[in-house]
């Protein structure tokens, strides 16, 4: 890695524990903030599952997960990058999310937005639509810029956004949203690679699309 890019490791394991009533986000096996910081990483991301309305006791597991990482971080002095995601409970349709996205989006960041968390990073998804997002100069704006507005006046520290799948012209709405709101920026993967993947396993015409499209996004 060029000693000017700053590597951002990981501290969970990419398979969280699918319970009978919530996610359950878990340690990457013999990994740790230490080993991150020996290494010489710049930061650590932790990406927790997290639903307000989720079992008490698997809500409280995954609060005290962030924290254990939280005071490693301290520790090590390090930075602390946190992404927060919700996700259908074993019991509902995943479209049934959309029209709470508000909602549930806000209420997962509030437990870690107390200055316990010691968090100087945040990595958010959109607090309202993800796909066929309104223009943020049309009609239909103001209620989607409310959402970001608010999310933002809750965050203590500096935000980015992630794209959660969404295509680069809905990534590139929502990112007007989001730095109207003041995010710092983005963190972002398949908004910015997925068109390049649609050409595999046409590795040339892939390393092309990247060379080339994703520097427009």
């Amino acid at each position: 890695v060029p000693p000017d890019t700053g590597p951002v490791l990981s501290c969970e394991h990419s398979i969280a524990e699918n319970t009978p009533k919530a996610r359950k986000s878990v340690r990457s096996p013999d990994w740790s903030v230490a080993k991150t910081r020996g290494i010489g990483g710049d930061a650590v991301k932790v990406l927790v599952w997290h639903r307000h309305d989720a079992d008490p006791a698997l809500r409280a597991h995954q609060e005290a997960f962030v924290l254990k990482a939280c005071e490693e971080c301290v520790k090590h002095d390090i930075v602390m990058l946190l992404e927060v995601l919700i996700y259908p409970l074993p019991s509902e349709d995943p479209a049934s999310l959309d029209p709470r996205r508000e909602e549930l989006v806000l209420e997962s960041l509030r437990p870690f937005c107390d200055p316990k968390y010691a968090i100087d990073i945040f990595k958010v998804e959109p607090p309202g639509a993800v796909h066929n997002v309104p223009d943020p100069d049309g009609k239909e704006a103001a209620s989607l810029q409310k959402a970001y507005d608010t999310m933002a006046a809750m965050l203590p520290r500096p935000w980015v956004m992630l794209s959660a799948g969404a295509s680069a012209a809905d990534f590139e709405r929502s990112m007007n949203y989001a730095y109207r709101a003041g995010a710092a920026g983005y963190l972002a993967g398949r908004a910015v690679w997925s068109q390049a993947f649609s050409h595999f396993p046409d590795y040339a015409a892939m390393e092309k699309s990247l060379a080339q499209e994703s520097t427009a996004v």
